[in-house]
């Protein structure tokens, strides 16, 4: 069957414009030879780069090995120097936990007279509640006062035996804590502590704040000291590394006469500074946890005498990554600047 005029046409029209290369089959066969050379030759590099690192981050650590006592030492000044920040910021944690707890809202404590009747006392908290200052008012009669005091101090049967009420009436008023400032509060108190009837005005924020005052105080010191052992931490590092340049420098002469580059020759000394900061960082790691296990006994005992539903946090496993990279980069910057004093090329 021979094709019509216009299956011609529209053949023609497609091919027409369009440029056909042949490419010899022996000249395709050369191109994917080359382009599969190249990938042997990058394949052959990368596995040899590993290897290096492989054989010399055994090699520093069997030098290491063969020195027990050295590197024991080495360890424990490290792990000494990360210990004593690592613990201090751990009960610092747990000092801003504990703080965290407390009720920061704002509250007044109005002593009444001894001598007021308890009438005049919830007329006059009932007055207080009027002040467009004050969220709210609470009153707690004598009566009440001294059921709550027997129950909780421990003194009930003492106080039974007594002829009279020694406690007063009291009015605990809550602010408007969104709205007013430090300042406002205190004023407010002195102008509360005018009436007759106002025997003391107390505002129990305050201590709330010393107390976060305090823990800012021993948070700077805390970061403070940690600044100065992780200085520590690299000159012993970097004068471990130092002393050990010296003590290879035949080594390292043999190393450049062969042809070794100057990365090659620092590797191993940055592979035992690795060895250094991780060796010391585990071993403040243990350091830590005994120093938990043993303070933290006397803490749980402590808290609940007070009463309190606080529990210890001891270092989770971000603390741990966290210490351990420290003591890791500690460790390489410390033989990183001790060998780069050091001519290798």
């Amino acid at each position: 069957m021979k094709p019509n005029k216009a299956n011609k046409r529209g053949a023609s029209r497609r091919t027409k414009g369009a440029t056909f290369r042949a490419v010899p089959i022996g000249k395709q066969t050369e191109q994917s030879g080359t382009i599969s050379s190249w990938i042997a030759g990058v394949r052959q590099s990368v596995s040899a780069y590993f290897r290096t690192h492989k054989e010399v981050a055994s090699q520093s650590f069997k030098r290491l090995y063969d020195a027990p006592l050295p590197t024991v030492m080495t360890w424990l000044v490290i792990g000494v120097s990360l210990a004593l920040p690592a613990i201090l910021l751990s009960l610092l944690v747990n000092a801003q936990t504990l703080g965290s707890g407390f009720d920061q809202q704002a509250n007044i404590h109005l002593y009444l007279q001894v001598d007021m009747p308890e009438a005049e006392a919830q007329q006059f908290a009932q007055q207080r509640c009027e002040d467009v200052r004050i969220a709210s008012c609470q009153f707690i009669s004598a009566s009440e006062a001294l059921t709550e005091f027997s129950g909780w101090s421990g003194f009930a049967d003492v106080l039974i035996q007594l002829d009279s009420n020694p406690l007063p009436a009291w009015v605990n008023i809550t602010p408007k804590h969104a709205q007013l400032t430090l300042t406002e509060l205190q004023q407010l108190v002195v102008e509360l502590e005018q009436f007759e009837v106002v025997d003391q005005a107390q505002l129990d924020i305050l201590w709330v704040q010393r107390l976060f005052s305090v823990i800012d105080l021993f948070q700077r010191l805390v970061w403070a000291l940690a600044v100065l052992l992780a200085l520590a931490v690299l000159l012993v590092i970097g004068n471990t590394i130092r002393m050990d340049v010296e003590n290879r420098s035949d080594e390292i002469s043999v190393v450049k006469l062969v042809g070794g580059t100057a990365a090659f020759a620092r590797r191993p000394f940055l592979y035992s500074g690795f060895y250094y900061g991780f060796g010391g960082a585990l071993t403040a790691l243990v350091m830590v946890e005994f120093a938990v296990l043993w303070i933290r006994q006397p803490i749980d005992r402590l808290i609940e005498l007070y009463g309190s539903h606080f529990e210890f946090v001891a270092p989770d496993l971000a603390f741990i990554f966290g210490l351990l990279s420290l003591g890791v980069l500690l460790g390489l910057a410390g033989a990183w600047m001790s060998v780069r004093k050091y001519s290798f090329d």
